[in-house]
């Protein structure tokens, strides 16, 4: 499982960490690089630079790495990602999900 988690780390995100790992999920977690106590949370933690000149710093930081976390997911899938996209537009089209 991909976890977006950034400063005041709310509870609820620490509760759906804890009961995908308890379904067996291996954790990837996205937070700032002042959250260090990620041992027993998730396997691998993901820190995105962040610049203190701009105001929302961390979260255009985020906004940059899971661009490149997506686009490498979906590169790897050989071709799935896009029948995937396909389906899931065909599919909000068909049940009148968006406005247009």
């Amino acid at each position: 499982m991909l976890v977006f988690m950034m400063p005041l780390y709310p509870r609820e995100t620490l509760k759906a960490i804890e009961l995908a790992r308890n379904t067996g999920m291996k954790i990837a977690l996205v937070a700032d690089a002042g959250f260090t106590d990620h041992e027993g949370i998730a396997d691998y933690l993901l820190t995105p630079r962040v610049d203190s000149r701009l105001v929302f710093d961390s979260h255009a930081a985020a906004s940059a790495l899971v661009s490149v976390l997506l686009d490498s997911m979906c590169t790897n899938m050989n071709g799935a990602a896009q029948k995937r996209l396909d389906a899931i537009d065909r599919s909000s089209k068909r049940r009148k999900v968006f406005a247009n």
